[in-house]
């Protein structure tokens, strides 16, 4: 059964992979059958159906609940739920708009660009953020930009400024 997962807000899935193989396989001169990529910390291990099962291993020392098929990225499961991780979008679009600035739109167009959580905002570069939403939508404002980066802001202080947002 597919479902929402409560696990989204611990994960970037836009984390960058460590190795572009199972380097504990390499390590051992062995081999996988496929790859599945933390998106917690960006471990690239393999699957459960390769004989040492490096991907479930590191969950089990970790616990970082949520992996990707790699380098598709075609799925997403979460060990902890023990099923595939489905995202709920207007939970995620309602969540978004606590950040100044973010109303229904803005929070949608994060949606559709990969932002699934505030947290997550905190590791993203709003630049890179407007530019992929432009690549989708046309030409955009560029006061979104600007939304963006006190987005940013608000979600890596721990106190933010209020005037600074």
């Amino acid at each position: 059964m597919v479902k929402n997962c409560s696990h989204l807000a611990e994960v970037d899935i836009h984390i960058e992979p460590q190795s572009q193989g199972c380097a504990e396989c390499v390590a051992m001169g062995d081999t996988w059958v496929s790859l599945r990529k933390c998106l917690t910390c960006g471990h690239v291990g393999c699957c459960n159906s390769s004989k040492n099962k490096h991907a479930l291993k590191h969950f089990d020392t970790t616990q970082h609940p949520i992996i990707e098929e790699f380098p598709d990225a075609n799925w997403r499961w979460c060990y902890i739920d023990n099923d595939y991780v489905w995202f709920d979008e207007k939970k995620i679009v309602k969540d978004l708009q606590v950040m100044p600035g973010v109303g229904p739109s803005i929070a949608k167009d994060l949606f559709d660009i990969g932002v699934y959580a505030v947290k997550q905002m905190a590791f993203m570069n709003p630049q890179e953020l407007f530019d992929e939403l432009q690549k989708l939508n046309g030409p955009t404002d560029p006061c979104v930009l600007y939304t963006f980066r006190a987005a940013k802001y608000y979600a890596s202080t721990k106190d933010p400024d209020p005037e600074l947002l």
